[in-house]
């Protein structure tokens, strides 16, 4: 059951960094609440990893249960963060499948938000949607092809330290190089996922 995307059938592991938020086609482990340094999907850049990114129904690393895939409502996972540095101005959020390639060349997109509040602890109603790689407006939640190994979906939150001048419905490209130029932090939960594994 699910959607049918086709570019949810790559299967080669994108070697572009750490994805912002991966929701879709794959998944892996949180390291959100480390104080280090990683590479990120945004334009290459490395921004220090000091934000702690949760969710009371995902576990790190672990399967992504169905409720929230193609199999099943679809529906968008709660998630938690702590640890925003001061001076922030706002806050974007990315979901990204790190075994599936996006149309843009990236990660495959499965959620993007931005113009998040920087004092929110949790995603705001109101917040601005870009557009995933399923060329939608929304979340798109895992899809990965049926006979495929499990995908890692890494969700990233970016702390930025402007706001982001794009307009409800930026794509990929343009939402990854805004982010590239205004991030000061970064909080990453990594899940998998497989069809039928939740």
């Amino acid at each position: 059951m699910g959607r049918t995307v086709s570019s949810c059938a790559a299967v080669g592991v994108v070697g572009f960094g750490l994805a912002l938020a991966s929701v879709g086609c794959g998944g892996g482990s949180s390291g959100a609440s480390q104080a280090t340094t990683t590479p990120t999907t945004a334009g290459n850049t490395t921004v220090p990893a000091s934000i702690s990114l949760t969710s009371p129904v995902l576990a790190p690393g672990r399967p992504m249960p169905g409720r929230f895939t193609c199999d099943g409502p679809d529906d968008p996972p709660p998630l938690r963060w702590s640890g925003v540095p001061p001076g922030t101005a706002e806050l974007a959020l990315l979901l990204e499948d790190q075994s599936a390639q996006g149309e843009s060349g990236g990660p495959f997109v499965h959620w993007s938000l931005f113009g998040i509040p920087a004092s929110a602890t949790q995603v705001p109603p109101g917040a601005k949607q870009g557009t995933n790689d399923l060329h939608q407006l929304t979340y798109g939640g895992p899809c990965p092809p049926d006979n495929d190994p499990a995908h890692r979906y890494v969700f990233t939150l970016y702390a930025l330290r402007a706001p982001l001048d794009l307009p409800d419905g930026a794509p990929p490209p343009d939402l990854r190089a805004a982010i590239a130029r205004a991030a000061s932090a970064q909080g990453r939960l990594t899940v998998t996922y497989t069809r039928g594994s939740g």
